[in-house]
């Protein structure tokens, strides 16, 4: 299996860094870590109330900031289920248990970066 983190993005973070130094790379990683898996539950929450406009904003941010990290995968999986929630559509559960399965993959990823 491929990387599901796109290298080149993660080098032009890189550059960032004082030489010698990740903290950047860190920070921004850490970051994207934590905000991702405290808005998949709001994912849920709209998904089950039946909330487009909630799900397609979630998935925005979501979208966004893997973007940023180089998880190109799961940005486009979000790209998806935002705009099926800006076309007023509530994405089925399966695509959220797929996104959320794909972004613990891509975190496990992250996570070998900040070893």
């Amino acid at each position: 299996m491929g990387s599901l983190i796109n290298q080149e993005t993660l080098n032009a973070l890189k550059q960032f860094d004082a030489p010698g130094q990740r903290d950047f790379l860190t920070k921004i990683i850490q970051v994207y870590l934590s905000d991702t898996a405290m808005r998949f539950p709001t994912l849920w929450m709209a998904q089950r109330g039946g909330n487009a406009d909630e799900l397609s904003k979630a998935a925005h941010a979501i979208k966004g900031s893997s973007l940023n990290v180089g998880a190109e995968q799961l940005a486009a999986l979000m790209q998806t289920i935002e705009k099926e929630g800006r076309s007023g559509v509530v994405s089925a559960a399966e695509k959220l248990t797929e996104a959320e399965a794909l972004y613990q993959k891509v975190s496990v990823e992250l996570k070998t970066i900040l070893i």
